[in-house]
């Protein structure tokens, strides 16, 4: 998280990167099982929540 608050460099890449895993994450989630996404969904909130603009 430090590097996503200190922002993006010069390039795309690192940008582009970041919006390929969030949207891979939403895509894999519903393809997770319960138990899976009990256990995970207050640290993705806490990361979604600290990383957006």
């Amino acid at each position: 998280m430090g590097a996503i608050e200190r922002g993006y460099g010069d390039d795309i890449y690192g940008y582009t990167n970041d919006l390929y895993c969030r949207n891979w994450l939403h895509e894999a989630w519903l393809m997770l099982d319960e138990h899976v996404v009990q256990l995970w969904t207050p640290r993705i909130k806490l990361w979604t929540t600290s990383t957006r603009p």
